[in-house]
């Protein structure tokens, strides 16, 4: 396969297994004058070694007080994005609604201002409703109240 010493054969299958420390000594030393002679694959070899390097690495490993200040930045992010979002939407509907010429502006309009009023009207009825319920028994004795026997 290799021929002879100068071969011009690139060695790129055998890269990772060289950086590895797993190639017989004289496949090794063949290796190594091919890398000398060959620009591409000594830049390959190069990229290979330094990935191996990366990836031997420790993961860095982030304390408990970077993590609560990193999570801290994010919650506040987000509510300035919500707080923006409901700035932007109202100030959509009071552009919209500013020009009562759009008839689903003169409803919303009203119903803003009137939403009061349906509420105590709700409120009113279930008043009714329960004093009604809670009168029954009166009317149906005419009016007398209703007496408990008592035991002598």
């Amino acid at each position: 396969m290799w021929g002879s010493p100068n071969a011009t054969a690139h060695v790129e299958p055998l890269l990772e297994t060289y950086h590895a420390g797993a190639l017989a000594p004289e496949d090794a030393a063949r290796v190594e004058r091919h890398l000398r002679a060959c620009a591409a694959c000594r830049e390959q070899s190069d990229a290979i070694a330094v990935y191996q390097i990366i990836r031997s690495a420790p993961a860095p490993t982030v304390g408990p007080e970077l993590r609560q200040r990193l999570y801290t930045r994010i919650a506040e992010a987000e509510r300035a994005d919500v707080r923006a979002a409901r700035a932007a939407s109202h100030a959509r509907l009071r552009a919209r609604f500013a020009s009562n010429t759009d008839p689903a502006a003169r409803s919303y309009v009203v119903l803003a201002r009137g939403g009061w009023l349906s509420g105590a009207a709700a409120a009113l009825i279930v008043a009714l409703l329960v004093g009604m319920f809670w009168a029954l028994p009166h009317i149906r004795q005419g009016g007398k109240r209703a007496t408990h026997p008592t035991t002598p």
